[in-house]
């Protein structure tokens, strides 16, 4: 009796003892398999084929889908093959396995920084930095996620962690020198992109940045020095000639602008950049002087411009105000019309066209190209100082509504004015608010008691 119960005993033994020894087996194979597998993917990262990469990595995965390693490595994989979105799945499937791999979240950053989500990249690269901050690399990246993110100010603590851990590395000092200079604080700004300068003298960046903090705090001679040197670099760049002209030009040293682009011209005569600065320089001398001459020489360098190249709108726009004030109507209407017809148009050359067409006594027109104006330059002191003009065309072509809203903005871009006041209050009558018109003519007094037009309105105004 004791044999046959036995034998299944022995049998239960036996075969439990099997099973161990074969699932040992398949593990011990899963393992190498596995190891394998990532081995595989490596080499194929290494050799820059990711599509091999991510058949391994996949391979490895479905071995161990709980192996942070092959996640992170597949991410890499499709980090490498341009796609982000698969690269950031795997990269935050890895860091759900391991959430103190600093690396794993700096590379989400890194993607996301690609794929423009400024923020997004911001906020994984502080959690880098939360379990280490001693990544130099990182502190870097975080200021430039912030800094193309707009935050410009937010940007410049990192940045000074970044050069403390690694004061060697250029970049810092460069992207610090921008974040300064666009936070209004130019002499620290000068002193970072000094510092960058001389740890990468081949840096052409860097040595623009300074020549535009050197011209903003109003030290041209050195801006000068800065841009002939790059224009030494780089001597078969027109616009860097260009640029030392434009710095003479902005300092008021016209001589000075139009000797360099004289120069320039020599050196490239089929460049339109150069006869289109040469032009602007000449043309600026015509309106600040009404010299015929300089007006003629501007004309010849912009249609010169015009006729080397399809013309830039910006050459257009210049040649278009030139020929408006040779008297050239038609030609300057056909320049800046041709100039508004390119993308991106600049907000002068909508300027320009009203002028032609006021001067033409196509006021409607003129007051509806102002208006498209007045939309491009929203937001900056040309916008208030179109304002009037609007509501004065608009009064020409019978349209008070319109005047009177132009007028209001006016008041509120420029601030009231006894003559401003005048204007609102007329179109108001013109819409038949008198008693609008009234208020507006009592506050325009207040400010100037014996303005003639504001006393004849008084009159007009008050009740019989």
């Amino acid at each position: 009796m004791a044999r046959l119960f036995g034998w299944p005993v022995a049998l239960a033994v036996t075969l439990a003892v099997t099973v161990a020894s074969v699932l040992a087996f398949v593990s011990l194979r899963n393992e190498r398999e596995y190891s394998r597998l990532v081995v595989a993917g490596d080499a194929a990262l290494a050799a820059a084929d990711p599509a091999g990469a991510i058949e391994a990595y996949t391979g490895a995965i479905t071995l161990n889908p709980d192996s942070m390693a092959a996640h992170l490595k597949r991410g890499l994989a499709y980090r490498q093959r341009n796609e982000p979105e698969a690269a950031l799945r795997d990269l935050r499937r890895a860091s759900e396995l391991d959430a103190t791999a600093p690396r794993v979240f700096e590379w989400q950053g890194d993607v996301n920084l690609g794929l423009g989500r400024y923020a997004r990249a911001g906020e994984r690269f502080e959690q880098s930095l939360s379990l280490d901050d001693r990544q130099a690399e990182v502190f870097y990246k975080l200021a430039v996620a912030r800094y193309r993110e707009g935050r410009t100010g937010a940007a410049i603590e990192p940045l000074r962690r970044a050069i403390a851990l690694a004061p060697a590395l250029a970049e810092p000092h460069y992207l610090l020198g921008l974040s300064l200079r666009d936070s209004g604080r130019l002499d620290e700004s000068l002193s970072a992109l000094t510092a960058a300068a001389k740890l990468s003298p081949g840096l052409l960046a860097v040595r623009e940045a300074r020549a535009e903090v050197l011209q903003a705090r109003g030290d041209v001679t050195r801006a000068v020095d800065e841009l002939e040197a790059l224009a030494a670099l780089e001597p078969e760049r027109p616009e860097r000639a260009v640029a030392v002209a434009n710095a003479y030009a902005s300092a008021g040293r016209r001589e000075a602008a139009i000797l360099a682009l004289g120069r320039a011209a020599q050196r490239f005569p089929e460049s339109a950049l150069v006869y289109t600065a040469l032009g602007r320089v000449w043309l600026r001398e015509a309106e600040a002087t009404g010299e015929r001459v300089a007006l003629d020489k501007a004309l010849a360098a912009l249609t010169r411009a015009a006729t080397l190249n399809d013309p830039v709108a910006d050459t257009l726009t210049l040649l278009g105000r030139a020929r408006l004030r040779a008297g050239d109507t038609t030609g300057a209407e056909r320049d800046l019309r041709a100039a508004i017809a390119l993308v991106p148009a600049p907000a002068e050359a909508y300027a320009g066209l009203a002028d032609v067409l006021e001067r033409k006594q196509r006021r409607l027109e003129a007051r509806d190209v102002l208006v498209q104006y007045a939309a491009l330059v929203a937001g900056t002191p040309a916008a208030g100082v179109v304002a009037p003009r609007i509501g004065a065309l608009s009064m020409d072509v019978g349209d008070p509504h319109t005047a009177v809203y132009w007028y209001d903005r006016a008041v509120v871009e420029q601030g009231p004015s006894a003559t401003l006041l005048h204007r609102q209050a007329e179109a108001e009558i013109s819409r038949g608010r008198v008693d609008r018109a009234r208020e507006i003519v009592a506050a325009g007094l207040a400010l100037e008691a014996d303005h003639p037009g504001l006393l004849a309105l008084k009159r007009t105004v008050e009740p019989r």
